[in-house]
């Protein structure tokens, strides 16, 4: 993050984007890990307690970043950037504190290229990377929607994205209750797909509308967009602990992250295509992309239990 200050050129900050992204991706595979070892039985709740926390310092951030922006010099963003800077350096300290945890495998076990071959595994994870599309919808194809297609006011993505992030804060953790096991996380994937198709009909009916009614099917849009977030993300979090091999865990995240990220690339341009470029049909298309892919997580949910190996040794340390 340090280095972005020494950014003087669009090549050098591609470059320290691409750094940042690289350890940003690999400090999520870390975690996984961490998160198991200490949330035992409780990981899943444990990740939509940090995601809720996540929710709450995104949105300081961006309180700051709007601040910043206003202000617009040079000093102003510079201090912006160096703070973000010392935040991380502050974690590193935090992240000291926790407690030292042995590996679950000896360094001599060979386990590389065990999640590669989990065909079971690798169909949830593409179901999921699907899934994962509708995280830049919010953030970058709504505002360009709002812009171009509808009557409603520029000044309603930022109520949007508030809305979005309270009700983040507020109910990731409920989310999580009722799902009880993979077979229960896959359903719920399935159900919050179809929250998204509804959630895509309402912002490409906006388009429709004079500004009073569609800014009232965008705020609802959001809203319903919000829900089947909140349950989708706690579908994940229950996948990509329960279907994993409690000492493979790091090895399963990073394969678990190749859908994320393929999502997070290819979304904008996919939502440009679909969306920006299809109009309300796009919308429609979306969200039948999304049904499908959910139609198809219980079954694929429901072959990786079947076919999946654990060290039952290893599971039980790690809810010890």
């Amino acid at each position: 993050m340090a280095g972005f200050l020494f950014v003087n050129s669009f090549p050098s900050f591609v470059a320290m984007a691409c750094v940042s992204q690289f350890a940003a991706a690999a400090s999520q595979t870390a975690r996984m890990p961490v998160f198991r070892r200490i949330g035992g039985a409780n990981a899943t709740r444990l990740r939509a307690v940090l995601r809720s926390l996540v929710n709450i310092g995104t949105s300081f951030g961006a309180l700051a970043a709007g601040i910043v922006i206003a202000v617009d010099t040079r000093f102003a963003y510079t201090t912006l950037i160096l703070a973000n800077a010392i935040t991380f350096a502050f974690n590193v300290l935090l992240v000291l504190l926790l407690p030292r945890l042995e590996p679950l495998r000896s360094k001599s076990e060979k386990t590389t290229g065990v999640a590669l071959r989990d065909r079971a595994f690798l169909a949830v994870t593409a179901l999921n990377g699907v899934l994962a599309l509708q995280g830049p919808v919010l953030t970058f194809a709504i505002p360009l929607w709002i812009v171009q297609h509808t009557e409603a006011p520029r000044s309603i993505v930022a109520i949007l994205i508030v809305i979005n992030t309270v009700m983040i804060a507020l109910l990731q953790l409920n989310a999580t209750r009722g799902i009880n096991g993979v077979i229960g996380a896959g359903n719920a994937a399935r159900s919050a797909s179809f929250g998204l198709l509804v959630a895509f009909a309402l912002f490409g009916w906006a388009s429709a509308f004079a500004a009073t009614i569609a800014t009232s099917l965008l705020i609802i849009g959001v809203i319903v967009l919000t829900l089947a977030e909140l349950r989708y993300a706690a579908a994940e979090f229950e996948l990509s602990f329960g279907l994993v091999p409690a000492h493979l865990q790091g090895e399963y995240s990073g394969v678990f992250g190749l859908g994320q990220g393929l999502a997070a690339s290819a979304g904008p341009y996919l939502l440009a295509v679909l969306v920006l470029g299809a109009g309300t049909n796009g919308w429609i298309a979306l969200g039948v992309l999304m049904v499908a892919a959910g139609l198809l997580v219980p079954p694929a949910v429901a072959w990786a239990e079947r076919t999946r190996s654990h060290k039952p040794e290893a599971d039980s340390e790690a809810n010890a």
